[in-house]
């Protein structure tokens, strides 16, 4: 369970490409296939973005919890239910949104969510390409929306970070 900082979680594509699938923070839980008896190979990676502070049980001792607490499974099936219910909102959008309209949503997620409030705006600490991933559009069509964003006067866009100026403004259009 990560108790402060921020990670993400991806996957690697068969081309060798990697694909973010989740910003995590605190409270966010990884690994939960090791409650399972006999877990799958690693279906993701997880990194770390910020410095960052886990609690961590090793398989046999979460096991042996999971049996002694079973509201502990029970929390990690609600869990499970909602990665998936947000993978398919996430496909959802792809299919009825635009280009935008997902970089926009993924950016005010992500600014509630691990955003630092800062005199100029919320600041978040992500490039290019992991925005482009999160909101399932090309690293190009991420950093042309970015830049006219920027010249819009809603975000400032700097080396591996974004302020969001004026949130509310990038669902205006």
């Amino acid at each position: 369970m990560l108790q402060a900082g921020r990670a993400r979680s991806f996957i690697h594509t068969e081309s060798g490409s990697e694909i973010s699938l989740l910003w995590q923070v605190p409270g966010d839980v990884i690994g939960l296939v090791s409650l399972l008896a006999n877990p799958p190979n690693y279906m993701a990676s997880a990194t770390t973005v910020t410095e960052c502070e886990f609690l961590v049980w090793d398989h046999r001792t979460i096991r042996r919890l999971a049996k002694a607490y079973p509201q502990l499974t029970e929390n990690a099936f609600r869990l499970a239910v909602y990665y998936v219910g947000a993978y398919m909102k996430r496909h959802a959008n792809l299919m009825t949104k635009g280009r935008a309209s997902r970089l926009a949503q993924v950016l005010l997620q992500l600014a509630t969510d691990a955003g630092e409030v800062q005199p100029s705006g919320i600041s978040i600490d992500i490039t290019n390409e992991h925005l482009s991933s999160l909101s399932d559009i090309s690293s190009f069509t991420a950093s042309r929306l970015l830049s006219r964003w920027q010249r819009d006067g809603k975000l400032v866009k700097e080396r591996g970070r974004v302020t969001l100026l004026a949130p509310e403004s990038l669902m205006l259009g």
